[in-house]
C-alpha cells in the first residue's frame, strides 16, 4: 500500500502537492474499501468462518493473495492511466514493480483477514455459547417444573374426604380447612412459574398444610417449630420444605401408633441455611412406602443439583428414633 502510494506521488507531476495527496488518498481508499467488501462476500458465501482453524487456513492464504494481487493490478493500472499523456512517464505495469506491490499489499491483506474473521468467530461462538445457554436454561426449567409437579396427588383427595366428614361436625372448622386447602393447592399452581420465594411466605403455607393434615391424625400430629426472624426473606425454593414436612408425615408419624412431634428448625451458618425436618420413625424402608419416599427425596436432591450444584445438599440421618433430614443451601435475598 505504502509502496504504491508513494509510486502515486512520484509519477504525478502535472498536480500540485496537495492534488497528488488527494488523488492518492482516494485510490487507496476505494480499492482497500473494494477489497474488503470482496473478501467479506467471499468469506461469507463460502462459510469459510464455520470451518476449523487447519481448514480455514488455505483458503485465508489464497484469497488473500489474489485479492492483493488484483488490488495492486488495478491500482497500478489507475497510475498508468492517470500519466499515459506524459511523455516521461515510466509505465508502473513493469514485473518487478507489480511483484514488489503485491508482496507489499500481502502482509496487510492477511492481517486484515485474521482480524476479520478472528471478530467473526468471537462473535459466533458468543452467539453459540448464548444459544447454549438458553437451551440448557429451557431444559433446567422444563426439568424443574416436572419434578415440582410429582406431588402426591393422594393429598388433596385425602384433604377433601376429611373436610368432607368434618362438615358433620364442625362446619366452621370444614369452612377453615377449605380456605386452607384452597391456599395450599394454589401455592402448589404456580410454584412452577418462580424458581424461589420468601422463606416467610413457604412457612405460612406449611402451616395450613399441617393444619389439614391435622383434621386426620387428629391429635396424633403436633407440630412446632423454631426459625430464625432474621431468615424470613431469604429465598428459597418453593415447596420444598412443604415436600419434606410431607415425607415426616406421610413416612413418620402416620407409621407411629402414638404419633409425635414434627418439629422444624431454621437457621444460618456463615452463608447457608440450614433446614431441618425432625419426626418419630427409623430410616429402615418398608416395602410399602420405600419406594414413594426415596421418589420424593430424590426429586428435591434433583432440584438442589439444578439450582446449585455441589452447594447444595439433603441427608437424612437417625438419632433416639428420631429421623432427621437436613437441607442445606446457600443463602439468596431478594437483593441477590
Amino acid at each position: 500500500m505504502l509502496a504504491t502510494a508513494n509510486l502515486l506521488l512520484r509519477l504525478m507531476p502535472d498536480f500540485n502537492n496537495v492534488d497528488e495527496k488527494v488523488v492518492n488518498s482516494i485510490v487507496i481508499l476505494l480499492f482497500g474499501l473494494l477489497t474488503s467488501l470482496g473478501l467479506r462476500v467471499f468469506y461469507i458465501k463460502s462459510r469459510v468462518i464455520e470451518k476449523s482453524l487447519s481448514r480455514m487456513v488455505l483458503p485465508v492464504l489464497i484469497c488473500s493473495l489474489i485479492s492483493t494481487s488484483a488490488m495492486a493490478l488495478f491500482m497500478l493500472s489507475i497510475v498508468s492511466l492517470l500519466h499515459s499523456t506524459n511523455p516521461d512517464y515510466d509505465s508502473a505495469l513493469g514485473h518487478m514493480n507489480i511483484i514488489s506491490n503485491i508482496i507489499g499489499l500481502y502482509p496487510i491483506t492477511l492481517i486484515w483477514s485474521c482480524i476479520y474473521l478472528g471478530v467473526q468467530s468471537l462473535q459466533r461462538w458468543k452467539q453459540v455459547e448464548s444459544e447454549k445457554l438458553s437451551l440448557q436454561l429451557a431444559l433446567k426449567e422444563a426439568q424443574l417444573n416436572t419434578l415440582i409437579g410429582q406431588i402426591n396427588p393422594h393429598f388433596m383427595f385425602n384433604s377433601l374426604n376429611n373436610i368432607r366428614a368434618l362438615m358433620l361436625e364442625d362446619i366452621n372448622q370444614a369452612r377453615a380447612s377449605i380456605t386452607q386447602l384452597s391456599n395450599v393447592m394454589r401455592h402448589a399452581l404456580s410454584a412452577d412459574k418462580k424458581s424461589h420465594i420468601p422463606l416467610e411466605q413457604e412457612l405460612k403455607v406449611i402451616v395450613e398444610f399441617i393444619a389439614i393434615s391435622g383434621i386426620q391424625y387428629e391429635g396424633r400430629l403436633k407440630f412446632k417449630s423454631k426459625v430464625d426472624d432474621q431468615l424470613l426473606h431469604v429465598l428459597i425454593p418453593p415447596m420444598m420444605i412443604q415436600m419434606l414436612v410431607e415425607n415426616a408425615i406421610k413416612h413418620g408419624i402416620s407409621l407411629v401408633k402414638g404419633g409425635g412431634v414434627l418439629s422444624l428448625e431454621i437457621n444460618k451458618q456463615a452463608d447457608l441455611i440450614f433446614i431441618q425436618v425432625c419426626n418419630p420413625g427409623s430410616l429402615k424402608p418398608s416395602s410399602a412406602t420405600s419406594t414413594s419416599t426415596n421418589i420424593g427425596l430424590h426429586n428435591i436432591r434433583k432440584r438442589l443439583q439444578l439450582l446449585y450444584g455441589s452447594s447444595a445438599s439433603l441427608e437424612l440421618s437417625e438419632a433416639d428414633e428420631t429421623v432427621i433430614a437436613t437441607l442445606i443451601f446457600p443463602i439468596q435475598s431478594h437483593h441477590s
